[in-house]
């Protein structure tokens, strides 16, 4: 079984090496050595249960310069961090019958002064019948790097009001 912390050094450069490709300009002529992250935290990573929503509802993300996007709201997980409770909605796709993966962006206090103003991003996935919520894994937005991104803003239901000290931070070239 794969340890959380093998996991976000894999994320890391994974999420590097498509940086590289996706992104070449942004660097220039500077060597890059890596995206910018906080210190893993085994406190920002838990296992959650994952609360179903009792039916099917739609949400729909507005995407600047594209109108909008619509994804399952599925569920929603529970958790406390800095002894804060938090509740974080997760989505997928419309199709998904039983989906394994989710995505959850969301906003936090550290929103425009070490990551990204507009949001970040969250994969969870079901591990063991329960949600892995690991912050340490939180990737700012494409449109981060480019104007030519687009990117589906988080909703108001994922906004929180502490700050998430993990995952991904501002680029720095």
């Amino acid at each position: 079984m794969i340890s959380n912390v093998d996991r976000f050094n894999s994320f890391r450069e994974k999420r590097n090496a498509w940086f590289l490709e996706s992104f070449p300009g942004l660097w220039g002529q500077s060597s890059f050595t890596g995206l910018d992250y906080f210190p893993y935290s085994s406190d920002l990573c838990c296992e959650c249960d994952l609360i179903k929503l009792p039916q099917d509802e739609k949400a729909v993300f507005a995407v600047e310069g594209v109108g909008q996007i619509e994804l399952r709201k599925y569920g929603f997980v529970q958790t406390k961090i800095n002894d804060v409770e938090i509740k974080l909605y997760l989505y997928c796709g419309l199709e998904s019958e039983r989906p394994e993966e989710f995505i959850a962006p969301f906003k936090d206090s550290t929103n425009g002064s070490s990551t990204y103003g507009g949001g970040r991003n969250l994969d969870v996935a079901m591990v063991n019948g329960k949600a892995l919520v690991d912050f340490n894994l939180a990737s700012n937005f494409e449109c981060a790097y480019s104007p030519d991104s687009i990117c589906a803003m988080p909703l108001p239901e994922n906004w929180l009001t502490l700050e998430i000290r993990a995952g991904e931070k501002l680029f720095k070239s």
